[in-house]
């Protein structure tokens, strides 16, 4: 009986604390602009190659990520560029030839 009980607790623990099993992860970052208005971020993966949508109050882009490390990644699109450092929660926001760093709000949804 108390064999089980262990074995049941380990298990539990190692699925609780696995992300490799969550069907679906979604990450985003918020962030007030003064010259863009309200941005958001939404991305799926940080693996270069991947997408990253770009919802802004007057645009609304796909961008692809270029260059990434374990801290931060790059993402461009055709006139919008994005650079975010995520221990910092700092995105730089470049459209045609304007420029908006600024401190964002993270959110990470598992499912």
């Amino acid at each position: 009986m108390i064999k089980r009980v262990t074995i049941s607790l380990c298990l539990v623990l190692f699925f609780s604390g696995c992300d490799e099993f969550a069907r679906f992860k979604q990450e985003k970052m918020e962030c007030q602009t003064k010259l863009f208005g309200l941005v958001d971020l939404v991305f799926e993966s940080k693996e270069l190659d991947a997408d990253v949508e770009v919802t802004g109050e007057n645009f609304n882009q796909t961008l692809r990520i270029i260059d990434r490390s374990d801290t931060s990644l790059v993402a461009r699109g055709n006139d919008l560029s994005a650079e975010i450092d995520f221990p910092k929660k700092r995105v730089t926001l470049r459209i045609d030839t304007k420029l908006e760093s600024v401190t964002c709000r993270y959110h990470s949804f598992k499912m």
